[in-house]
């Protein structure tokens, strides 16, 4: 309850003996947890993300292996906004970190980045871990839209072949398989330059966790949410799509949906990636979102922190 209540209402006169106690090694583990995820949940314009990023990165090295999970956890966004110190961090401990939990969390946590290294790190951990199926899957899960380019990194990275084991093999067949059904599918980027495809490549990698409530495809799901294919709202003025990123809605509409909420807290290249993965796949065939003009809306809409009714999303188109 005090962890809930101090996160809902952020009183900046508290950061400091948050911090302390993330840092004292000296305060039970429980402790030392319950301060990291506490800080992680501030409101951001009270909590600065570089603090944060540089708590967390103090955290990787504690004694206490759910306190270093937490920080690999909380240090995602970071590594996925392409922070080499933190890449770096997540190598070494691919390297050196014995704990099983950690270890899958750093395998998951690493699938947020496109960078090779990151995927390379990935192809070490499971490599070593390749008898669980936890990691199994977790790894699967992991290099979604990249199982050909990871298939073929660890035969030739990894010496993956059919004398490495039932294990390997199996894995190896479903990121085969799952290659080949994307390159079924793969997106037209001819007409698109290179920071828009760039837009898209790393889009259709945040989408992942869209398509929990959107689907897979952007089929959506009945009663949770509209299908992105096909969509006037995603297809259209992309002015109004940013702002329903950015504020999300509440309110019934048969096209829009029942509610979503606001994604704010994503970068502005995050959210034109995004939306320029959706404008651009299953056939939509919509212009690229820039980041520059995310900036620009969100300055625009900075003092609003209501969602957006479906009303009033009508009436900006």
């Amino acid at each position: 309850l005090s962890q809930q209540l101090l996160v809902q209402r952020s009183p900046v006169d508290a950061l400091p003996l948050l911090t302390a106690w993330v840092l004292d090694a000296g305060q039970d583990p429980r402790t030392r947890l319950h301060a990291l995820w506490t800080l992680d949940g501030y409101d951001s314009s009270v909590r600065d993300r570089e603090v944060l990023r540089l708590v967390a990165g103090r955290a990787l090295d504690d004694a206490h292996p759910r306190v270093r999970a937490a920080a690999v956890r909380i240090l995602e966004p970071s590594l996925a906004r392409g922070d080499r110190g933190v890449l770096s961090r997540f190598e070494a401990m691919a390297e050196n970190e014995r704990a099983p939990y950690v270890r899958l969390q750093l395998l998951a946590s690493l699938g947020e980045s496109t960078d090779p290294a990151a995927l390379r790190a990935m192809g070490r951990i499971l490599d070593a871990e390749i008898d669980s199926r936890y990691f199994r899957e977790m790894a699967l899960t992991g290099v979604y839209r990249r199982e050909g380019e990871f298939a073929e990194m660890l035969r030739g990275e990894f010496d993956w072949d059919e004398e490495s084991g039932d294990n390997r093999m199996a894995t190896l067949s479903s990121l085969d398989e799952a290659a080949a059904e994307r390159d079924e599918n793969r997106l037209d980027l001819a007409r698109l330059d290179e920071d828009e495809r760039l837009l898209v490549t790393a889009g259709e990698q945040h989408y992942r966790t869209c398509m929990v409530c959107h689907g897979e495809e952007g089929q959506g799901q009945e009663g949770v949410a509209t299908p992105l294919v096909d969509s006037d709202w995603v297809r259209d003025d992309a002015e109004v799509l940013v702002r329903l990123v950015l504020h999300g809605f509440e309110g019934e509409d048969e096209s829009i949906g029942a509610a979503m909420p606001g994604h704010g807290f994503m970068s502005d290249r995050d959210i034109a990636a995004v939306l320029t993965y959706i404008r651009h796949a299953w056939g939509n065939g919509a212009e690229p979102v820039l980041p520059e003009d995310v900036a620009r809306i969100r300055s625009e809409t900075g003092d609003r922190r209501e969602t957006w009714s479906p009303g009033e999303l009508r009436d900006l188109r």
